[in-house]
């Protein structure tokens, strides 16, 4: 059952389904977790003062090793390059260095520096090198031309401010260019005579104050570009069949898991220096029937949270309500505020502290029962070992009813009658840093007897695991 459950909980394994079945996660219904099984702060994020200098510090290197091979510019064109007596030019037409067709570039950074000049603002100064020869042929009314025109720069780059904020409407992190408060080519050209003149115009006038000006207003488009390079969701948003990750040792096993983990909920950068607190929105449901999601049943269980048919109608958790008694935003959502060191105070020791709230462990804990995902059938076919003959050990009666080798057949059916419980403790032998609570969890044990499955017994467990 724990191996069940990590499995579950840490998501795609060489176990069971495997990565396959993790990697088919379907849409969530109607696009959205319900609100009142979401927590925004749910999990907590610290990136300390020391590790952001340490990021800082290592972000060029990391860039650089990825643009080891340069990068390849796509073949472009403009006008009509190849019709009959045409106007246009086409660019990185030919094979170049790996690229087929393309332009290879060489970009490195020179120098990155980052600093907080706001509780909301980061402000980046990036310095690169590039250099590139650009193959371009062309022709004005019919008459064809081509060259290669070589391009390069020692420092090509500027000062960028990036806002951090949250949206309004789903909560989750919003990351927006918020201006351009210096922007340089420095771009050098030769090859291709009057082209190289008027790009290197080009140039000196982006790198005038005219050129400055025209960045300013080009901000908002250059940041539209920027969010279509930024994966939306951040994190994890979808529903996963949890009875196709199991099919390896249950197979029949039923259950969806609607997820939702993304960043959001707060975001909070360090004036004056370098730090940041991050929430995380964890939200998980489990809905046994996804065309009904609006109101409650007789039972008081809401339509958006019925349990699977193989467990009982465990009502959903209620965070707005004792023991929790948790705020609500203005997206009807649940939230934590940053705890102790995950807001700097006092600052973590470590360079990145992550958390998990015991909330959110306990709403992971009832939805991953309701969703039947722990309703699971392990049989002799999986384990050998687990055979009648095996039980009959400690169940003597039952052994006398089984065949002469002693062998036969054996299948336990686990059927969960509570929610997991998780506890976080003190990280001591009498407080371990983390308890699962079992209470009643009904163990079926169905014994192949006389041509047929017979259930010989029920375990009841109830027990802590620290």
């Amino acid at each position: 059952m724990l191996s069940a459950l990590f499995i579950v909980t840490m998501g795609c394994g060489n176990f069971g389904g495997g990565c396959g079945a993790c990697g088919s996660v379907q849409p969530l219904p109607g696009g959205k977790l319900p609100a009142d099984q979401t927590v925004e702060g749910g999990a907590q994020i610290r990136l300390t003062q020391a590790g952001f200098t340490k990021l800082t510090a290592i972000l060029p290197g990391l860039i650089n090793s990825q643009f080891t091979g340069g990068f390849c510019v796509p073949r472009g064109s403009i006008g009509s390059p190849n019709g009959f007596l045409g106007t246009g030019a086409e660019w990185c037409d030919t094979n170049s260095n790996g690229c087929n067709p393309g332009c290879k570039a060489n970009v490195s950074v020179n120098s990155l520096s980052v600093a907080v000049t706001g509780n909301q603002t980061l402000r980046v100064n990036l310095s690169t090198s590039i250099n590139s020869s650009v193959h371009i042929r062309g022709q004005v009314i019919g008459i064809s031309a081509s060259c290669t025109i070589n391009v390069s720069s020692n420092n090509l780059g500027g000062s960028f401010d990036i806002d951090f904020g949250i949206k309004p409407a789903d909560g989750e992190l919003d990351i927006h260019l918020a201006q351009i408060n210096q922007f340089n080519l420095n771009l050098n050209f030769s090859g291709c005579g009057l082209i190289s003149d008027i790009a290197g115009l080009a140039t000196d006038i982006i790198d005038s104050f005219l050129g400055q000006f025209l960045v300013q207003l080009l901000t908002p488009v250059i940041d539209d570009l920027l969010q279509s390079f930024i994966p939306s969701p951040l994190g994890i948003a979808g529903m996963m069949d949890v009875g196709a990750m199991l099919e390896g040792i249950s197979p029949g096993t039923e259950g969806l898991l609607e997820s939702r983990i993304v960043p959001g909920g707060y975001v909070r950068l360090d004036s004056g220096q370098r730090g940041m607190s991050l929430g995380v929105i964890t939200g998980m449901n489990a809905d046994e029937d996804i065309a009904t999601r609006t109101g409650t049943r007789p039972d008081g269980v809401p339509f958006a949270s019925e349990p699977s048919l193989c467990v009982p109608p465990i009502p959903t958790p209620q965070f707005g309500s004792p023991p929790a008694n948790l705020p609500i935003t203005s997206r009807s959502t649940f939230s934590l505020n940053p705890a102790g060191e995950f807001d700097g105070m006092p600052e973590p020791t470590a360079d990145l502290a992550m958390g998990i709230s015991e909330t959110f462990l306990d709403l992971a804990g009832h939805h991953l029962v309701t969703s039947g995902g722990m309703c699971l059938g392990v049989g002799t076919s999986y384990i050998n070992q687990l055979n009648v003959g095996t039980i009959g050990i400690l169940v003597p009666s039952l052994a006398e009813l089984t065949s002469d080798t002693g062998l036969d057949p054996l299948l336990m059916v686990t059927r969960p009658q509570k929610a997991l419980d998780f506890t976080i403790g003190s990280n001591t032998v009498a407080s371990p840093a983390l308890t699962v609570g079992i209470h009643h969890m009904e163990v079926d044990f169905y014994a192949f007897l006389y041509e047929r499955y017979v259930r010989a017994f029920t375990l009841d467990l109830t027990m802590n695991i620290g």
